[in-house]
């Protein structure tokens, strides 16, 4: 079976530019390695996304954006019990965005510093909290204006 098909610029961009943006002819096996393609590079970016975008995992990124900071202080800082703390250090370590580094002082403790990937994605969670800082009001009326209209 021969299909005719015309790739998305977001998802097929290389066989587009491949094609001069003239549709092409694709068997039903190639489709299909595509669409599995696509379907498994959506679970990589909702993985990600998910993880940075839950409730503490910016939170405490944004924390260490100065300098490092030992886990008690992390704990002080934002109202987050333990678990969930040493849950969320763990999981950001493991994927490479914080690291463990010896703290200041005599005792033999560590503290938590961002890695070069924490400080670029620091970056842009504070482009995301810049843009609801300024749209912040915006988005409060519009709830009350949906809210008195439903």
């Amino acid at each position: 079976m021969t299909l005719t098909i015309r790739p998305a610029p977001a998802i097929l961009g290389s066989d587009r530019m491949r094609t001069g943006g003239r549709a092409m002819t694709t068997t039903s096996n190639e489709v299909q390695h595509r669409m599995a393609t696509t379907a498994q590079l959506c679970a990589v970016r909702r993985d990600v996304l998910a993880h940075v975008g839950n409730r503490w995992s910016s939170l405490v990124l944004t924390l260490l954006a100065d300098a490092p900071r030992p886990y008690s202080v992390i704990l002080k800082s934002c109202a987050i019990t333990p678990r969930m703390l040493t849950l969320n250090l763990r999981e950001l370590e493991r994927d490479g965005l914080i690291t463990r580094v010896p703290a200041a002082g005599a005792r033999a403790r560590v503290a938590y510093a961002l890695t070069d990937a924490g400080r670029s994605l620091c970056s842009i969670i504070g482009s995301l909290i810049s843009w609801s800082d300024q749209h912040h009001e915006h988005i409060v009326d519009s709830r009350d204006r949906f809210a008195a209209a439903v």
